[in-house]
């Protein structure tokens, strides 16, 4: 079946483009890539479709191990983000705590986590073949699909061959019946075959997907393995005209790859968020939204107007406030019974036990869970340590010219800009559970009131970017032959009710079967005969 599938792949290219440059090279990806390592680093690739331009990496997110790559707006010399990552925690079922990080380790070659999948035990060794990320945009799927309009695949898209959907000819034989990144099936076989009409599903105007898992060299947290796989899919919207155009989606699924179930798994998202100069950052949360940001204390970013003492780049005046939030969280595709919490990585001020970055398993665990380093939890009131009401977040409030004791402008507590955003499960996770969280990032540069601006303003931009990103799909609808070009879904996108219905003269529409973007069936339908 494997061999078939790989002549066909050839005969493809072959017969399509009419040259034997395609094949040389599609023989040279089969002896490289089917070659297995243990470690790899896998090259930066970004997301730049709209006025975010960003690095993404499969072993660490938004820097290049020296520097920011968290270009805002697109194009200028200015980073509102230093660096970030993943952070997997659990528990063992006899207490052990397990923990896989990413952090600045990265910067000298230590990591938690390999490039690629991994079988049940950590079988599976991390091939050159997943030693990166696999980018595509809208526009190539629109290529691909207008190209198979008349049934033949005549401009193969490389970004389009090479997506690694279940069963990919082009996949190493250890990665085949897996599976891996998202793709639209058009005729429900299980299998990756663009040629026949299949494409990578995603939502947005362009994507970027990679997979890595923790069965490697552990050496960032030196601690014991999660024993995870970890898929990602980040997606931007062009969005002109919305604010959604300074947005990322990132939509990460664990899966437990142990041969145990684990409890209190935590996945979180760790940001250095510095918003060009960080010597004048300050951090704070909305925790009605699940999200925590950093911002700038007053209207200018840096001193001495667009200086910076740490020789950057600035944003002088009217500088952005940068978000991180939880906008969704399932298990096994349901929604997950979670704890959601958001965390200054220490703090220099009295009274507060993390005055430096965590050093083991146990550090990470508790920050990873929304409690300082000793376990104890956060607090309302003064320096959130040592009170007696709880929190899960590191302001009760959002920072306010009013005054609010949790207000880190007003109350000036010396909180780490670094930031964990956390999601922790409650319910077991058992061998093959997925747990998927979707993190999205945004920035908002609006005129505000300084010094201590109210960001309760910003609160319904990042209503509509949510509402965006969550009802907006821009990739996943097309139709992938001409013959039922005259089929008609509106309004689309579309919410609760909406019409199918195919122009006059045409077949009968006999059935209709509606999926969601997880490619389940969601109803069935048996129209009239109109």
């Amino acid at each position: 079946m494997r061999i078939r599938g790989i002549f066909n792949a050839l005969w493809v290219y072959f017969t399509s483009m009419k040259t034997f440059l395609p094949i040389a090279v599609l023989l040279y990806c089969f002896s490289s890539q089917l070659s297995a390592q243990s470690t790899c680093l896998p090259e930066d690739e970004r997301l730049s479709v709209n006025q975010l331009n960003t690095s993404v990496n499969p072993l660490y997110l938004w820097w290049d191990r020296s520097d920011p790559q968290f270009n805002y707006p697109s194009g200028s010399p200015v980073n509102a983000v230093f660096a970030g990552g993943l952070w997997l925690t659990a528990l063992y079922p006899d207490g052990e705590i397990l923990s896989s990080v990413t952090e600045y380790g990265a910067a000298t070659d230590l990591f938690d986590y390999q490039a690629g999948p991994t079988g049940t035990g950590g079988s599976f060794s991390a091939s050159t073949y997943f030693c990166r990320s696999f980018k595509v945009t809208k526009s190539q799927v629109d290529g691909h699909l207008a190209d198979l309009a008349d049934g033949t695949l005549d401009q193969p898209i490389q970004e389009i061959m090479e997506w690694p959907g279940r069963d990919n000819a082009l996949l190493p034989a250890s990665a085949m019946n897996r599976n891996l990144a998202p793709f639209v099936d058009i005729n429900s076989d299980g299998v990756y075959q663009p040629e026949s009409g299949d494409y990578p599903d995603f939502r947005a105007d362009e994507a970027i997907w990679w997979v890595t898992n923790d069965f490697g060299p552990h050496t960032a947290s030196d601690a014991d393995l999660v024993g995870a796989e970890v898929q990602v899919l980040a997606q931007a919207f062009a969005a002109p005209n919305h604010p959604a155009s300074k947005a990322q989606l990132y939509t990460v699924k664990v899966i437990n790859k142990a041969d145990v179930t684990l409890d209190s798994l935590g996945l979180s998202l760790w940001v250095d968020p510095d918003v060009g100069c960080p010597t004048d950052d300050a951090v704070g949360s909305f925790p009605s939204r699940n999200a925590i940001f950093a911002y700038n204390i007053d209207a200018v970013d840096g001193t001495n107007g667009a200086a910076c003492d740490r020789g950057i780049s600035t944003y002088a005046s009217l500088p952005p406030t940068v978000i991180f939030q939880t906008i969704s969280s399932e298990l096994n595709g349901d929604p997950a019974n979670v704890r959601n919490s958001g965390i200054s990585m220490n703090s220099s001020q009295g009274g507060i036990v993390q005055t430096s970055d965590p050093t083991d398993r146990s550090d990470y665990f508790n920050l990873a869970h929304g409690r300082w380093s000793d376990g104890a939890p956060m607090t309302v009131g003064g320096n959130g340590y040592g009170g007696t009401v709880p929190t899960n977040w590191i302001f009760s409030g959002v920072p306010e010219a009013s005054g609010d004791p949790w207000s880190e402008c007003n109350t000036m507590q010396g909180l780490d800009r670094r930031i964990l955003l956390n999601v922790n499960m409650n319910d077991p996770f058992a061998p093959e559970d997925e747990f998927t969280v979707d993190f999205l990032v945004s920035v908002i540069r609006e005129a505000q009131t300084y010094p201590c601006p109210d960001h309760n303003e910003f609160i319904p931009v990042l209503d509509s970017i949510v509402d965006y990103v969550q009802n907006t799909v821009v990739s996943s609808n097309r139709n992938p032959r001409q013959s039922i070009e005259a089929l008609s879904l509106k309004p689309n996108p579309a919410r609760d009710v909406f019409e199918i219905s195919l122009g006059v003269g045409q077949e009968a529409l006999h059935s209709a079967t509606l999926f969601d973007g997880l490619g389940r069936v969601v109803e069935q339908y048996s129209p009239n005969e109109l």
